[in-house]
This record gives structure tokens, C-alpha cells and sequence, in this order.
């Protein structure tokens, strides 16, 4: 073969693989862009931008958290995200990232997202966008990342995945930065567990110092009792008295809760499995005492307070205006109608535990209160002593007898720790 056919040769060749890499660069850049019927006239001059009012949500599982974050869902003018910190936990999970560079992503993502700069977050973006890595419901719980510009038209959980599919493309990461740009407020409900502890000073005191943005914590906490109770009917944790037991009747607290029965005729065995999994939970829900610690001593009583669940579900309506009172958000029409809708209520199905509220009317006292009839004494003998710390600071009463126990006329709260404050 002579040199020129050779040159000609390696010239196609050249084309043919320009061709091939402009292709697949096409594409991969086509997966990444905004939704073609995005109107982008009024585009903002920078993507960044200062939000009037950032609120964080931060609970434990089990404690209505949901709820509470779906009333800043409704808000027009909130951009919400339902467990922001969801794919960099995966992330952890997968090797994706180290532990220390997890907290560093945390931080840096609540930061970012403060300023709705979430440019540099396209993995993120796309992770929740395939239901082959993450959950619809983390992005369907949100409204501005499942509703015009960023879907076709609003999809719901109710939609099946072809559907939604259909509806949403993959999220492009610039295009939500654009829309969280376009409100006026951003919230974000964050599980504890999720929220590496060592980002909390520094972020608390971030936030203490932005002048511009206003800053708004809000700690939801529920009796652990209640929500050991909530995890046995999801099955994630076990009873702690065996089947064959009946509920066992005791006036005396002041013995040992190791698995040994406490003695007398109706005595019962305690299943170990039961208090290795509430000492879990009552470790993590240090973590939140710990939490509550530091924001009130870095963040003042306008930016920072607590809610118990129990004074949400007795008094939905009116808590809900408290709580948007103490944010300085409207309380708008479209929260109030979807107030008037959803009480909440655990649901009793066991299923999918994603949504813990429903549309259930029943007596309120006695469905908050329903784990009283359904726990044994010894059973919340074992949650008093593991979470005596939680719930000596949160406000909610050691249980000394049966009758305490049984008579939900008699309230199991209390005042909270002298530094911390309600709405």
C-alpha cells in the first residue's frame, strides 16, 4: 500500500471515530440537558441565589416527619426536598465515597443547596432520576422536582413506573437549579441517622453567620415508646414478650430489665432481640439530644425550635400556623386545603411505611395514645430505662405503674429541657 492510500486510509479512519465519539457524546450530553419543553424566557441572571427563609427538618424515623415535610411541599412558593441526604448514604453504602468524604459531600450539598447552586451535583440528580438505583418516592415526594418544568405534568406515587417515566426524564442538575432559583423558600426534611454529627458545628455556626438567608431548624421528636411501637407493626423490631405471654401486670419499676422475668405469678421473658434493637434505637436518638444541644447553644430561639409529634397530631391546623408563623412563610391556601385532607395518623398497613399520615378521622387522643394499649409494662420498662436521656429532655414521663400506662386520660408529658424551645 503506497503512502497516500495509507494517509487516506488513517483520514477515514480519523472521521469515522470523530463521528463515533460525537455520537455518544450527543447522547450522554442529550441525557444531561433540560426537558425540551422547559421555557427558559426570564432566565436568571445567575443560577446561584440568596433564598429569604431555608428550613431544615430533622427527626428521627417514625416520628411524622413526612407529614411535616409535605406541608412545606404544598407551599407554591417552597421548593422542597423530601431526604435530601438519601443518595450520599447510598453513595457510602455502595464504596462510591469514603466516610469522611461523605461528610464532606453533606456539607457542602446543604451549603450548595442554600444558594440553589447545585451545578456540580449531576450524579446526585441523576441517581434519583433511575428507578433501578433509587426509590420514585424520594423525587415524587417532592413537587418541584415532579411537576412542570421539571416533569411533563405532575406525577404521583399512584402513577405506575412506566408512567412516570414517561412523565419525568432524567433530572438535569443546572435545570433544578433554575427552578430552586425560581421560589422564594427551600426546605428539606433530613433524617438524623443520615446527618453526619461532626458537619453540625460548623454548619450551625455557617448558618448563624448568613445574613442575608434566615435560617429556620425545626427538631420533630415523638415518644420512643410510641415509635417502638410503630416499628413493631412494620416489622422492624421484634415484641419483647413472647407470644405465649400474656401482659404483664407490675407497679414496681425498680428491678432489674434484663431478660430475667421480674417475678410473680403473671411474670414474663423478655426476647433479647427486643432490647438489643431498643438500645439501638435509643443510641441514634442521643444523637438527636446531642443535636438539640448544639443548635440551641449556636442558633437563637427565632432560628431554632422543637416540635413534638404528639402536639402536632392533637392540633394539626393550628401547630401547622405556629410552625409557619416561626419561619416566616405564609401559611397558604394550598397547605391549609391539604391540611383539611391528611391528619397525622399512622397507617396500620405495614407495607411500604413511606407515608406516615392518612386521611383517618378517628378519635385523636386515643390513636396517639394507642401504643398504651398495646405495649406491656415490662415492654416500656425496657424503652424508660434505654431512653430515659431522650426523654427526660424532650418532656416525656417515665411510666411507674400500670395504670399510668393503660389510663390515657393521664397526659405523659412534660415541660422540655429549660433550653430548648417549642413553637
Amino acid at each position: 500500500m503506497s503512502f497516500g492510500n495509507t494517509r487516506h486510509l488513517i483520514f477515514i479512519l480519523v472521521l469515522l471515530g470523530t463521528v463515533f465519539a460525537y455520537i455518544i457524546i450527543s447522547n450522554v450530553f442529550q441525557f444531561t440537558q433540560p426537558a425540551p419543553y422547559l421555557n427558559e424566557t426570564g432566565r436568571h441572571s445567575a443560577i446561584e441565589k440568596r433564598i429569604s427563609v431555608y428550613v431544615l427538618i430533622l427527626a428521627q424515623p417514625r416520628t411524622g416527619s413526612s407529614f411535616l415535610g409535605q406541608l412545606f411541599n404544598q407551599h407554591p412558593g417552597v421548593f422542597y426536598l423530601y431526604e435530601p441526604l438519601h443518595p450520599f448514604s447510598m453513595f457510602q453504602t455502595l464504596n462510591y465515597v469514603t466516610e469522611k468524604g461523605h461528610a464532606t459531600l453533606v456539607a457542602s450539598f446543604l451549603r450548595s443547596l442554600s444558594r440553589c447552586s447545585l451545578n456540580g451535583y449531576q450524579d446526585y440528580f441523576s441517581f434519583i432520576s433511575h428507578s433501578g438505583l433509587s426509590n420514585p418516592h424520594f423525587r415524587l415526594s417532592s413537587k418541584s422536582l415532579s411537576s412542570p418544568p421539571l416533569c411533563k405534568s405532575e406525577a404521583t406515587t399512584f402513577d405506575n413506573q412506566s408512567e412516570i417515566l414517561k412523565k419525568c426524564p432524567p433530572l438535569n442538575a443546572k435545570t433544578v437549579s433554575l427552578v430552586c432559583a425560581s421560589k422564594r423558600f427551600i426546605a428539606g426534611k433530613i433524617l438524623t441517622p443520615r446527618l453526619p454529627e461532626e458537619i453540625l458545628k460548623e454548619l450551625s455556626e455557617q448558618f448563624h453567620s448568613q445574613a442575608k438567608t434566615q435560617i429556620k431548624s425545626i427538631q420533630l421528636v415523638r415518644d420512643p415508646r410510641a415509635m417502638v411501637w410503630s416499628m413493631i407493626k412494620m416489622g422492624l423490631i421484634e415484641r419483647g414478650i413472647k407470644k405465649n405471654n400474656t401482659r404483664t401486670e407490675y407497679s414496681n419499676k425498680k428491678q432489674d430489665s434484663s431478660s430475667q422475668p421480674l417475678g410473680g405469678r403473671n411474670s414474663a421473658t423478655l426476647n433479647h432481640n427486643f432490647i438489643k434493637q431498643v438500645k439501638l434505637l435509643c443510641n441514634r436518638m442521643t444523637k438527636d439530644v446531642n443535636i438539640s444541644l448544639l443548635l440551641s447553644s449556636k442558633l437563637n430561639s427565632y432560628q431554632n425550635r422543637i416540635v413534638r409529634y404528639e402536639e402536632l397530631a392533637s392540633n394539626n391546623l393550628t401547630l401547622a400556623g405556629k410552625i409557619f408563623e416561626f419561619t416566616g412563610i405564609d401559611f397558604a391556601l394550598e397547605v391549609k386545603e391539604w391540611l383539611g385532607r391528611n391528619s397525622l395518623f399512622d397507617k396500620d398497613e405495614s407495607s411500604a411505611g413511606e407515608r406516615s399520615y392518612s386521611t383517618s378521622n378517628r378519635n385523636i387522643t386515643v390513636t396517639i395514645n394507642s401504643w398504651r394499649k398495646s405495649l406491656s409494662f415490662l415492654e416500656t420498662f425496657v424503652i424508660d430505662k434505654e431512653c430515659a436521656y431522650f426523654m427526660q429532655n424532650f418532656g416525656y414521663k417515665i411510666i411507674d405503674n400500670v395504670d399510668v400506662l393503660t389510663n390515657i386520660s393521664i397526659s405523659l408529658l412534660q415541660p422540655l429541657r429549660n433550653s430548648f424551645y417549642t413553637v
